[in-house]
């Protein structure tokens, strides 16, 4: 971001005026932003005419240089907010359930893969729901809720941090939920169709296979962690 102080401007004639053209369409181009300040009122039509909206115009034209810096730094704490939230979402490669494969395979299957955000108490899936999609959980928790014998009432029978799978059951079976899942904060995963799968079993059998046993293998740990679990309530 720059911000170009203009007190000290009287005039801008055609080519000035080309010039500060050209630099807020470069900067449009490469993502960056360039303000003005201190505009005097008999230069301040020909600096919103350099602009091609309006709103641009309003939102990069502030009356002095406080009000710039201050534009500036609000911008400059959102964007390092947004990298540190992305920070916190892992890539493939450091999902457990993809430790034994190769990064050719994972590029590949990212090809059919989807990213889905939901927000905090957003409903993931619903119990009943056709189970034609699973999903890789690469940031935040969900809730596993099931439904009470009344129907109103449900309660929580798990919770699945990120690097989990969600939703692989109905997947494989093709059957309806058993259960609805739901976002405990904000989530980013990726989804994986039923169709895309049967895409990656015919083109590339080798990394459905791969896949399929990750998924059983994943299956017999969360088996195991019930039965430990049963056991030690018992």
């Amino acid at each position: 971001m720059i911000t170009l102080d203009m007190r000290g401007v009287s005039d801008i004639d055609v080519s000035g005026a080309n010039i500060l053209a050209n630099l807020i369409g470069k900067g449009r181009e490469l993502k960056k932003s360039i303000l003005f300040c201190e505009i005097p009122s008999a230069q301040l039509a020909n600096i919103k005419g350099l602009f091609q909206q309006a709103s641009e115009a309003d939102e990069l034209i502030k009356p002095d240089l406080d009000s710039a810096l201050e534009w500036m730094e609000e911008k400059s704490l959102l964007l390092h907010a947004h990298r540190r939230s992305e920070a916190d979402v892992l890539a493939l490669s450091e999902i457990d359930f993809f430790a034994d494969m190769q990064q050719i395979d994972l590029d590949r299957l990212s090809e059919v893969l989807t990213r889905k955000e939901f927000a905090p108490g957003e409903i993931i899936c619903r119990e009943g729901d056709d189970g034609d999609r699973m999903w890789l959980l690469v940031k935040g928790s969900v809730s596993v809720r099931l439904k009470l014998a009344n129907g109103q009432e449900s309660i929580r029978i798990a919770s699945l941090a990120r690097g989990t799978t969600i939703g692989e059951m109905s997947l494989i079976e093709s059957a309806r939920r058993s259960a609805s899942i739901v976002a405990d904060e904000q989530v980013v995963c990726y989804e994986l169709l039923q169709e895309s799968f049967t895409k990656i079993l015919a083109d590339y059998p080798a990394i459905a296979t791969k896949v399929l046993s990750n998924l059983a293998r994943e299956l017999s740990r969360r088996l195991r962690r019930t039965s430990e679990d049963l056991r030690n309530r018992s």
